[in-house]
């Protein structure tokens, strides 16, 4: 009723009349049907039913010396777009992390310059917390989600509530089960785990497995993995998987059958 109200009390009180006094308002009621059904009709579904435009995330490319990584990968984009989102990748912004501009176009996003990036964006995704030249770029009133370090730049922080921007800190994501998708902090340290074994053992001049050979035996290395949180569990796994004899220490006693294990 609140909705078609004129069409909808004409309808109403057609309906209500006796067959005698139908033709007396037969006439009228045609009219108000045609001219008020329509216009409010027109009206309810540019209003109410109005399909919303996909909410648009802005991918920029990382900045920061040394930082390969892209805050979304081809694999996630096309999830995204499926899910109604609409995607601006810049230009490049996955060439060093392996991902062109291509597998982005493929996944449904759209790859443009600097310029057109933020326009029209409401969500932003980055790796490393923005500048002060990428704050000032951000548009009023979006969202960003990032490594923010607030609790070492507070500044930065600053920056962002005076450009009217919600920020959410991936390390400040509680580390519960349900938040366990979005536990950034455990996936980046499993990859340090991993790399800094290769790293160590590109440094050492000899082996890490043992080696029998017609010249001799050579022993293994002997590798001692300090901490043994998400980082150093993966580290003490990789390195036995390259053969050394593995060490493991924390001062918490309750990781113990973790390291055994």
């Amino acid at each position: 009723r609140e909705l078609f109200h004129p069409s909808l009390r004409a309808i109403t009180s057609a309906i209500t009349l006796t067959r005698a006094e139908w033709p007396r308002v037969k006439g009228s009621f045609a009219s108000i049907a045609r001219d008020s059904a329509v216009s409010t009709t027109r009206a309810w579904f540019k209003s109410v039913l109005r399909i919303p435009s996909p909410v648009r995330v802005a991918v920029p490319k990382e900045i920061a010396p040394g930082e390969r990584r892209v805050a979304l990968v081809t694999e996630i984009v096309e999830k995204l777009v499926a899910g109604g989102f609409d995607l601006a990748v810049e230009q490049s912004a996955g060439e060093a992390a392996t991902f062109s501009d291509s597998e982005y176009r493929e996944a449904g996003a759209q790859v443009v310059g600097l310029g057109e990036l933020f326009t029209g964006a409401e969500g932003v995704v980055k790796v490393q917390k923005p500048s002060a030249e990428e704050v000032e770029r951000l548009p009023e009133g979006s969202i960003l989600i990032a490594f923010l370090q607030p609790l070492a730049d507070p500044d930065g922080i600053q920056r962002l509530a005076r450009r009217g921007v919600t920020g959410f800190a991936l390390e400040s994501i509680p580390r519960i089960t349900r938040a366990q998708p979005m536990d950034a902090l455990s996936s980046q340290a499993t990859v340090s785990g991993y790399k800094a074994v290769l790293l160590g053992a590109e440094r050492l001049p000899r082996f890490f497995p043992m080696l029998m050979t017609a010249a001799g035996t050579v022993p293994p290395a002997k590798v001692l993995v300090l901490g043994a949180g998400v980082a150093g569990l993966q580290a003490i796994a990789t390195a036995r998987r390259l053969g050394a004899v593995v060490s493991g220490y924390d001062v918490r006693p309750v990781v113990r059958e973790q390291v055994e294990s």
